[in-house]
């Protein structure tokens, strides 16, 4: 998933810069920071001094003490992942969001990949298994195409677990013959697809390529 979502660590927001009152602390011995500002400061702190213990730590007590925002979450999942903790980071994305309804697409993408990854780090993982977070990245994928959101990243990555699907789920050739091919559908329709489901034209390059080109491998088109 690496050339279809971008990772983003610590998702910043448009706020107005927040000063630490009088008083106030940023240790990670007693409290979490009240405002995701000043935690931006002690996240950047600890992760100079590569301290990711004290960084998760810090980033679950805001969780708690601060659960309607959305930040927290995508920076405590990217932590786990960062620690291949697949399921744990799919875990806290999905808590966020429950608890962020709006959470922005960019991050909700994020959870397709860690379902995809819990696939893909486990050679032993139970076909069951692998069928289920399949089908939830799936799920995922398909409700942001129906809520037009970020539909040409989902349709690429929904595209991507249906090929992690016929590698590791189905078990005949007709079933991996047909699922590969749903998988190239839609990575076909990704490629005129904009970000808002809308349609891209095609240019004189890809009518080509689809066109004569198909035939003619490693032909370009004569102007």
């Amino acid at each position: 998933f690496v050339s279809v979502i971008v990772i983003l660590p610590w998702p910043t927001t448009a706020r107005t810069w927040e000063p630490l009152q009088a008083g106030e602390t940023t240790s990670t011995t007693t409290q979490a920071p009240r405002t995701w500002n000043q935690m931006l400061v002690e996240m950047s702190r600890l992760e100079a001094a590569g301290n990711d213990a004290d960084l998760i730590k810090l980033l679950d007590r805001f969780v708690r003490t601060s659960p309607k925002r959305y930040e927290p979450y995508v920076a405590l999942a990217h932590l786990l992942e960062k620690q291949g903790r697949f399921t744990e980071a799919a875990d806290t994305l999905r808590k966020g969001r429950k608890a962020v309804p709006d959470m922005p697409a960019t991050f909700v993408l994020q959870l397709i990949q860690y379902d995809v990854q819990q696939v893909t780090a486990s050679a032993t993982l139970p076909r069951a298994s692998a069928a289920r977070l399949l089908a939830e990245a799936g799920a995922v994928a398909d409700e942001l195409i129906a809520a037009k959101r970020e539909v040409r990243l989902a349709m690429m990555a929904k595209s991507l677990a249906l090929q992690v699907q016929a590698e590791r789920v189905e078990q005949t050739t007709a079933g991996k013959q047909a699922v590969i091919a749903e998988s190239q559908r839609i990575a076909d329709k990704a490629r005129f697809t904009s970000a808002d489901g809308s349609p891209v034209a095609k240019t004189v390059d890809d009518e080509w390529r689809d066109g004569p080109g198909a035939v003619f491998v490693g032909s370009t088109p004569v102007s």
